[in-house]
C-alpha cells in the first residue's frame, strides 16, 4: 500500500510499452536502499580486513608461531562475514525491487481508455488505477447457444458485426470455455477481430454463427398488398393476373422473404391493371 504521488498520462493517451505510467511514494523505498548499500559496503571493508588477518594467521601457523585455536578463530570471522555478505547482496536486490515496483510502466503500447486514480489517493494491492488497451487485440465474448456451440472449433473463421457502426469485420475463435452456463445453457465464445480504426472496447457486437445453408424466396416489399394481417401479391400465369395470399418472414431492408404462397421463379406483378 502506497500515496500515489504521479500519473502521467490520462484518458485518450497514446502510450509504449515501458513508459512510466504511475510513481509512487518511495521516500521509504529509498531510504531501505540505502541503508542496504551502507550495510554491504560496511560488510565488504570488514571482510577485507578478515581476509587479511586469515592470511596473516595462515602463514604464521606455518612458522609455528600461532595456534590452532587463533587459525579457527580467523577462519570462522571470514566464513560468518562471507555469508553476511551474501545476506546483505540479497536484501539489497529486495530493496531495490521493491523500489521498482514504485513506478508503474505500460505492460504493452496502446491507448489509455480510464484514469481510475488520482495523485493522493491510497494504491492497494488488486486496485485498478488504469485502464488501456491494445487496439490491435480486440475480443468478442459471446454466449452462444449450446447447439451452436458445440459445432465451433478453435481457429475457425466467423464475422463480427457492429450495430453502431454498420461494420463487418473477419473474427477468429481464440477461446472455447469449456463448461457451459447451467442457466443459460450457453457457452462463452471468445474470438479475435481484425484491427479496425473505428472499433472501441466495450461496444456491442454480433458475433455472427453460420447455421446452414438454405434458399429463400425474396421478394421487393413494393409488391406486396397488406389488409390487415394479410398479404397478397399478383402472381402473373400464362399472361394473366391472379391474386395470392402469401406468409412473409424476415424483413431484409427492401426485400421480404416469403415463407410460403410463392415458389422460386414465379413472375410478379407490382399492380394488377
Amino acid at each position: 500500500m502506497a500515496r500515489i504521488e504521479k500519473i502521467n498520462v490520462r484518458a485518450g493517451d497514446q502510450i509504449t510499452q515501458g513508459k512510466p505510467l504511475v510513481v509512487l511514494q518511495n521516500s521509504d523505498l529509498l531510504s531501505q536502499v540505502e541503508q542496504a548499500k551502507s550495510k554491504l559496503d560496511s560488510l565488504q571493508g570488514s571482510m577485507t580486513e578478515a581476509e587479511n588477518a586469515l592470511t596473516r594467521m595462515q602463514n604464521l601457523k606455518k612458522q609455528g608461531l600461532a595456534s590452532t585455536a587463533e587459525l579457527d578463530q580467523a577462519q570462522a570471522m571470514y566464513t560468518r562475514l562471507s555469508g553476511e555478505i551474501q545476506a546483505a547482496i540479497q536484501g539489497q536486490k529486495e530493496a531495490e525491487t521493491a523500489l521498482s515496483y514504485s513506478t508503474i510502466l505500460a505492460p504493452i503500447s496502446g491507448r489509455i481508455v480510464d484514469r481510475k486514480a488520482e495523485p493522493g489517493n491510497m494504491a492497494t494491492p488488486g486496485q485498478p488505477l488504469l485502464a488501456l488497451y491494445n487496439p490491435m487485440s480486440l475480443l468478442i465474448e459471446a454466449d452462444v447457444r449450446e447447439a451452436l456451440a458445440t459445432t465451433l472449433s478453435l481457429g475457425q473463421q466467423l464475422s463480427v458485426y457492429i450495430d453502431s457502426l454498420d461494420l463487418r469485420i473477419p473474427a477468429t475463435i481464440a477461446e472455447l470455455v469449456p463448461a457451459a452456463d447451467p442457466n443459460a445453457h450457453s457457452f462463452v465464445v471468445k474470438a479475435e477481430i481484425q484491427f479496425n480504426e473505428q472499433s472501441r472496447p466495450g461496444m456491442f457486437a454480433r458475433l455472427q454463427i453460420p447455421v446452414s445453408d438454405e434458399t429463400l424466396v425474396l421478394i421487393p416489399l413494393s409488391y406486396v398488398e397488406s389488409f390487415g394481417q394479410l398479404d397478397r401479391v399478383w402472381v402473373v400465369n400464362d399472361g394473366q393476373l391472379s391474386r395470392r395470399f402469401v406468409r412473409l418472414g424476415e424483413v431484409f431492408a427492401e426485400q421480404v422473404e416469403v415463407v410460403s404462397g410463392l415458389q422460386a421463379g414465379e413472375i410478379i406483378s407490382k399492380l394488377a391493371e
